[in-house]
């Protein structure tokens, strides 16, 4: 790129490599061009190893990756999260709790949902399960009968 564009190489070039290469299921290959890289590897060349090794079903690979990613993100709740559907499909259940266990220890957790739903020219927020809007029965039961219509 440097000779015929004139372009110097830097960690997004790679991580677009990388994700390239996992999208097509070449993760070794992706593996091996992230601990060849001139310089550090960051969390977006290692989340998209990661990302490829969920959906090829490589675990060992995976591991390796949500390892890498925790160690660089140790506050990022994706990161364990992802950690934890890798344990999950692999079928280590008590793992999966240590590290959900590890997350509340930690302060980090998962934030429900966010919709919201314009009526009368006003915006209003909803979280996921939340009943405290004063029409949330209104809304619910019209929810309700769009699912039985449509089943």
């Amino acid at each position: 790129m440097l000779q015929a564009y004139d372009v110097q190489t830097g960690t997004e070039h790679y991580g677009c490599l990388v994700d390239s290469l996992c999208q097509k299921g070449h993760l070794e290959e992706a593996s091996m061009l992230i601990e060849a890289m001139p310089f550090e590897s960051n969390a977006c060349v290692w989340g998209a190893l990661l990302r490829g090794c969920l959906t090829y079903q490589n675990h060992e690979l995976g591991l390796e990756a949500a390892k890498r990613l925790l160690e660089l993100e140790p506050c990022e709740e994706g990161r364990y999260i992802a950690f934890s559907n890798l344990i999950s499909v692999i079928g280590e259940v008590e793992d999966v709790m240590r590290i959900r266990k590890m997350m509340i220890d930690l302060g980090i957790g998962q934030f429900s949902g966010v919709s919201s739903i314009e009526a009368g020219g006003e915006v209003h927020k909803f979280l996921s399960g939340d009943r405290s809007h004063i029409q949330s029965m209104d809304i619910y039961a019209t929810i309700d009968s769009m699912h039985s219509n449509m089943g």
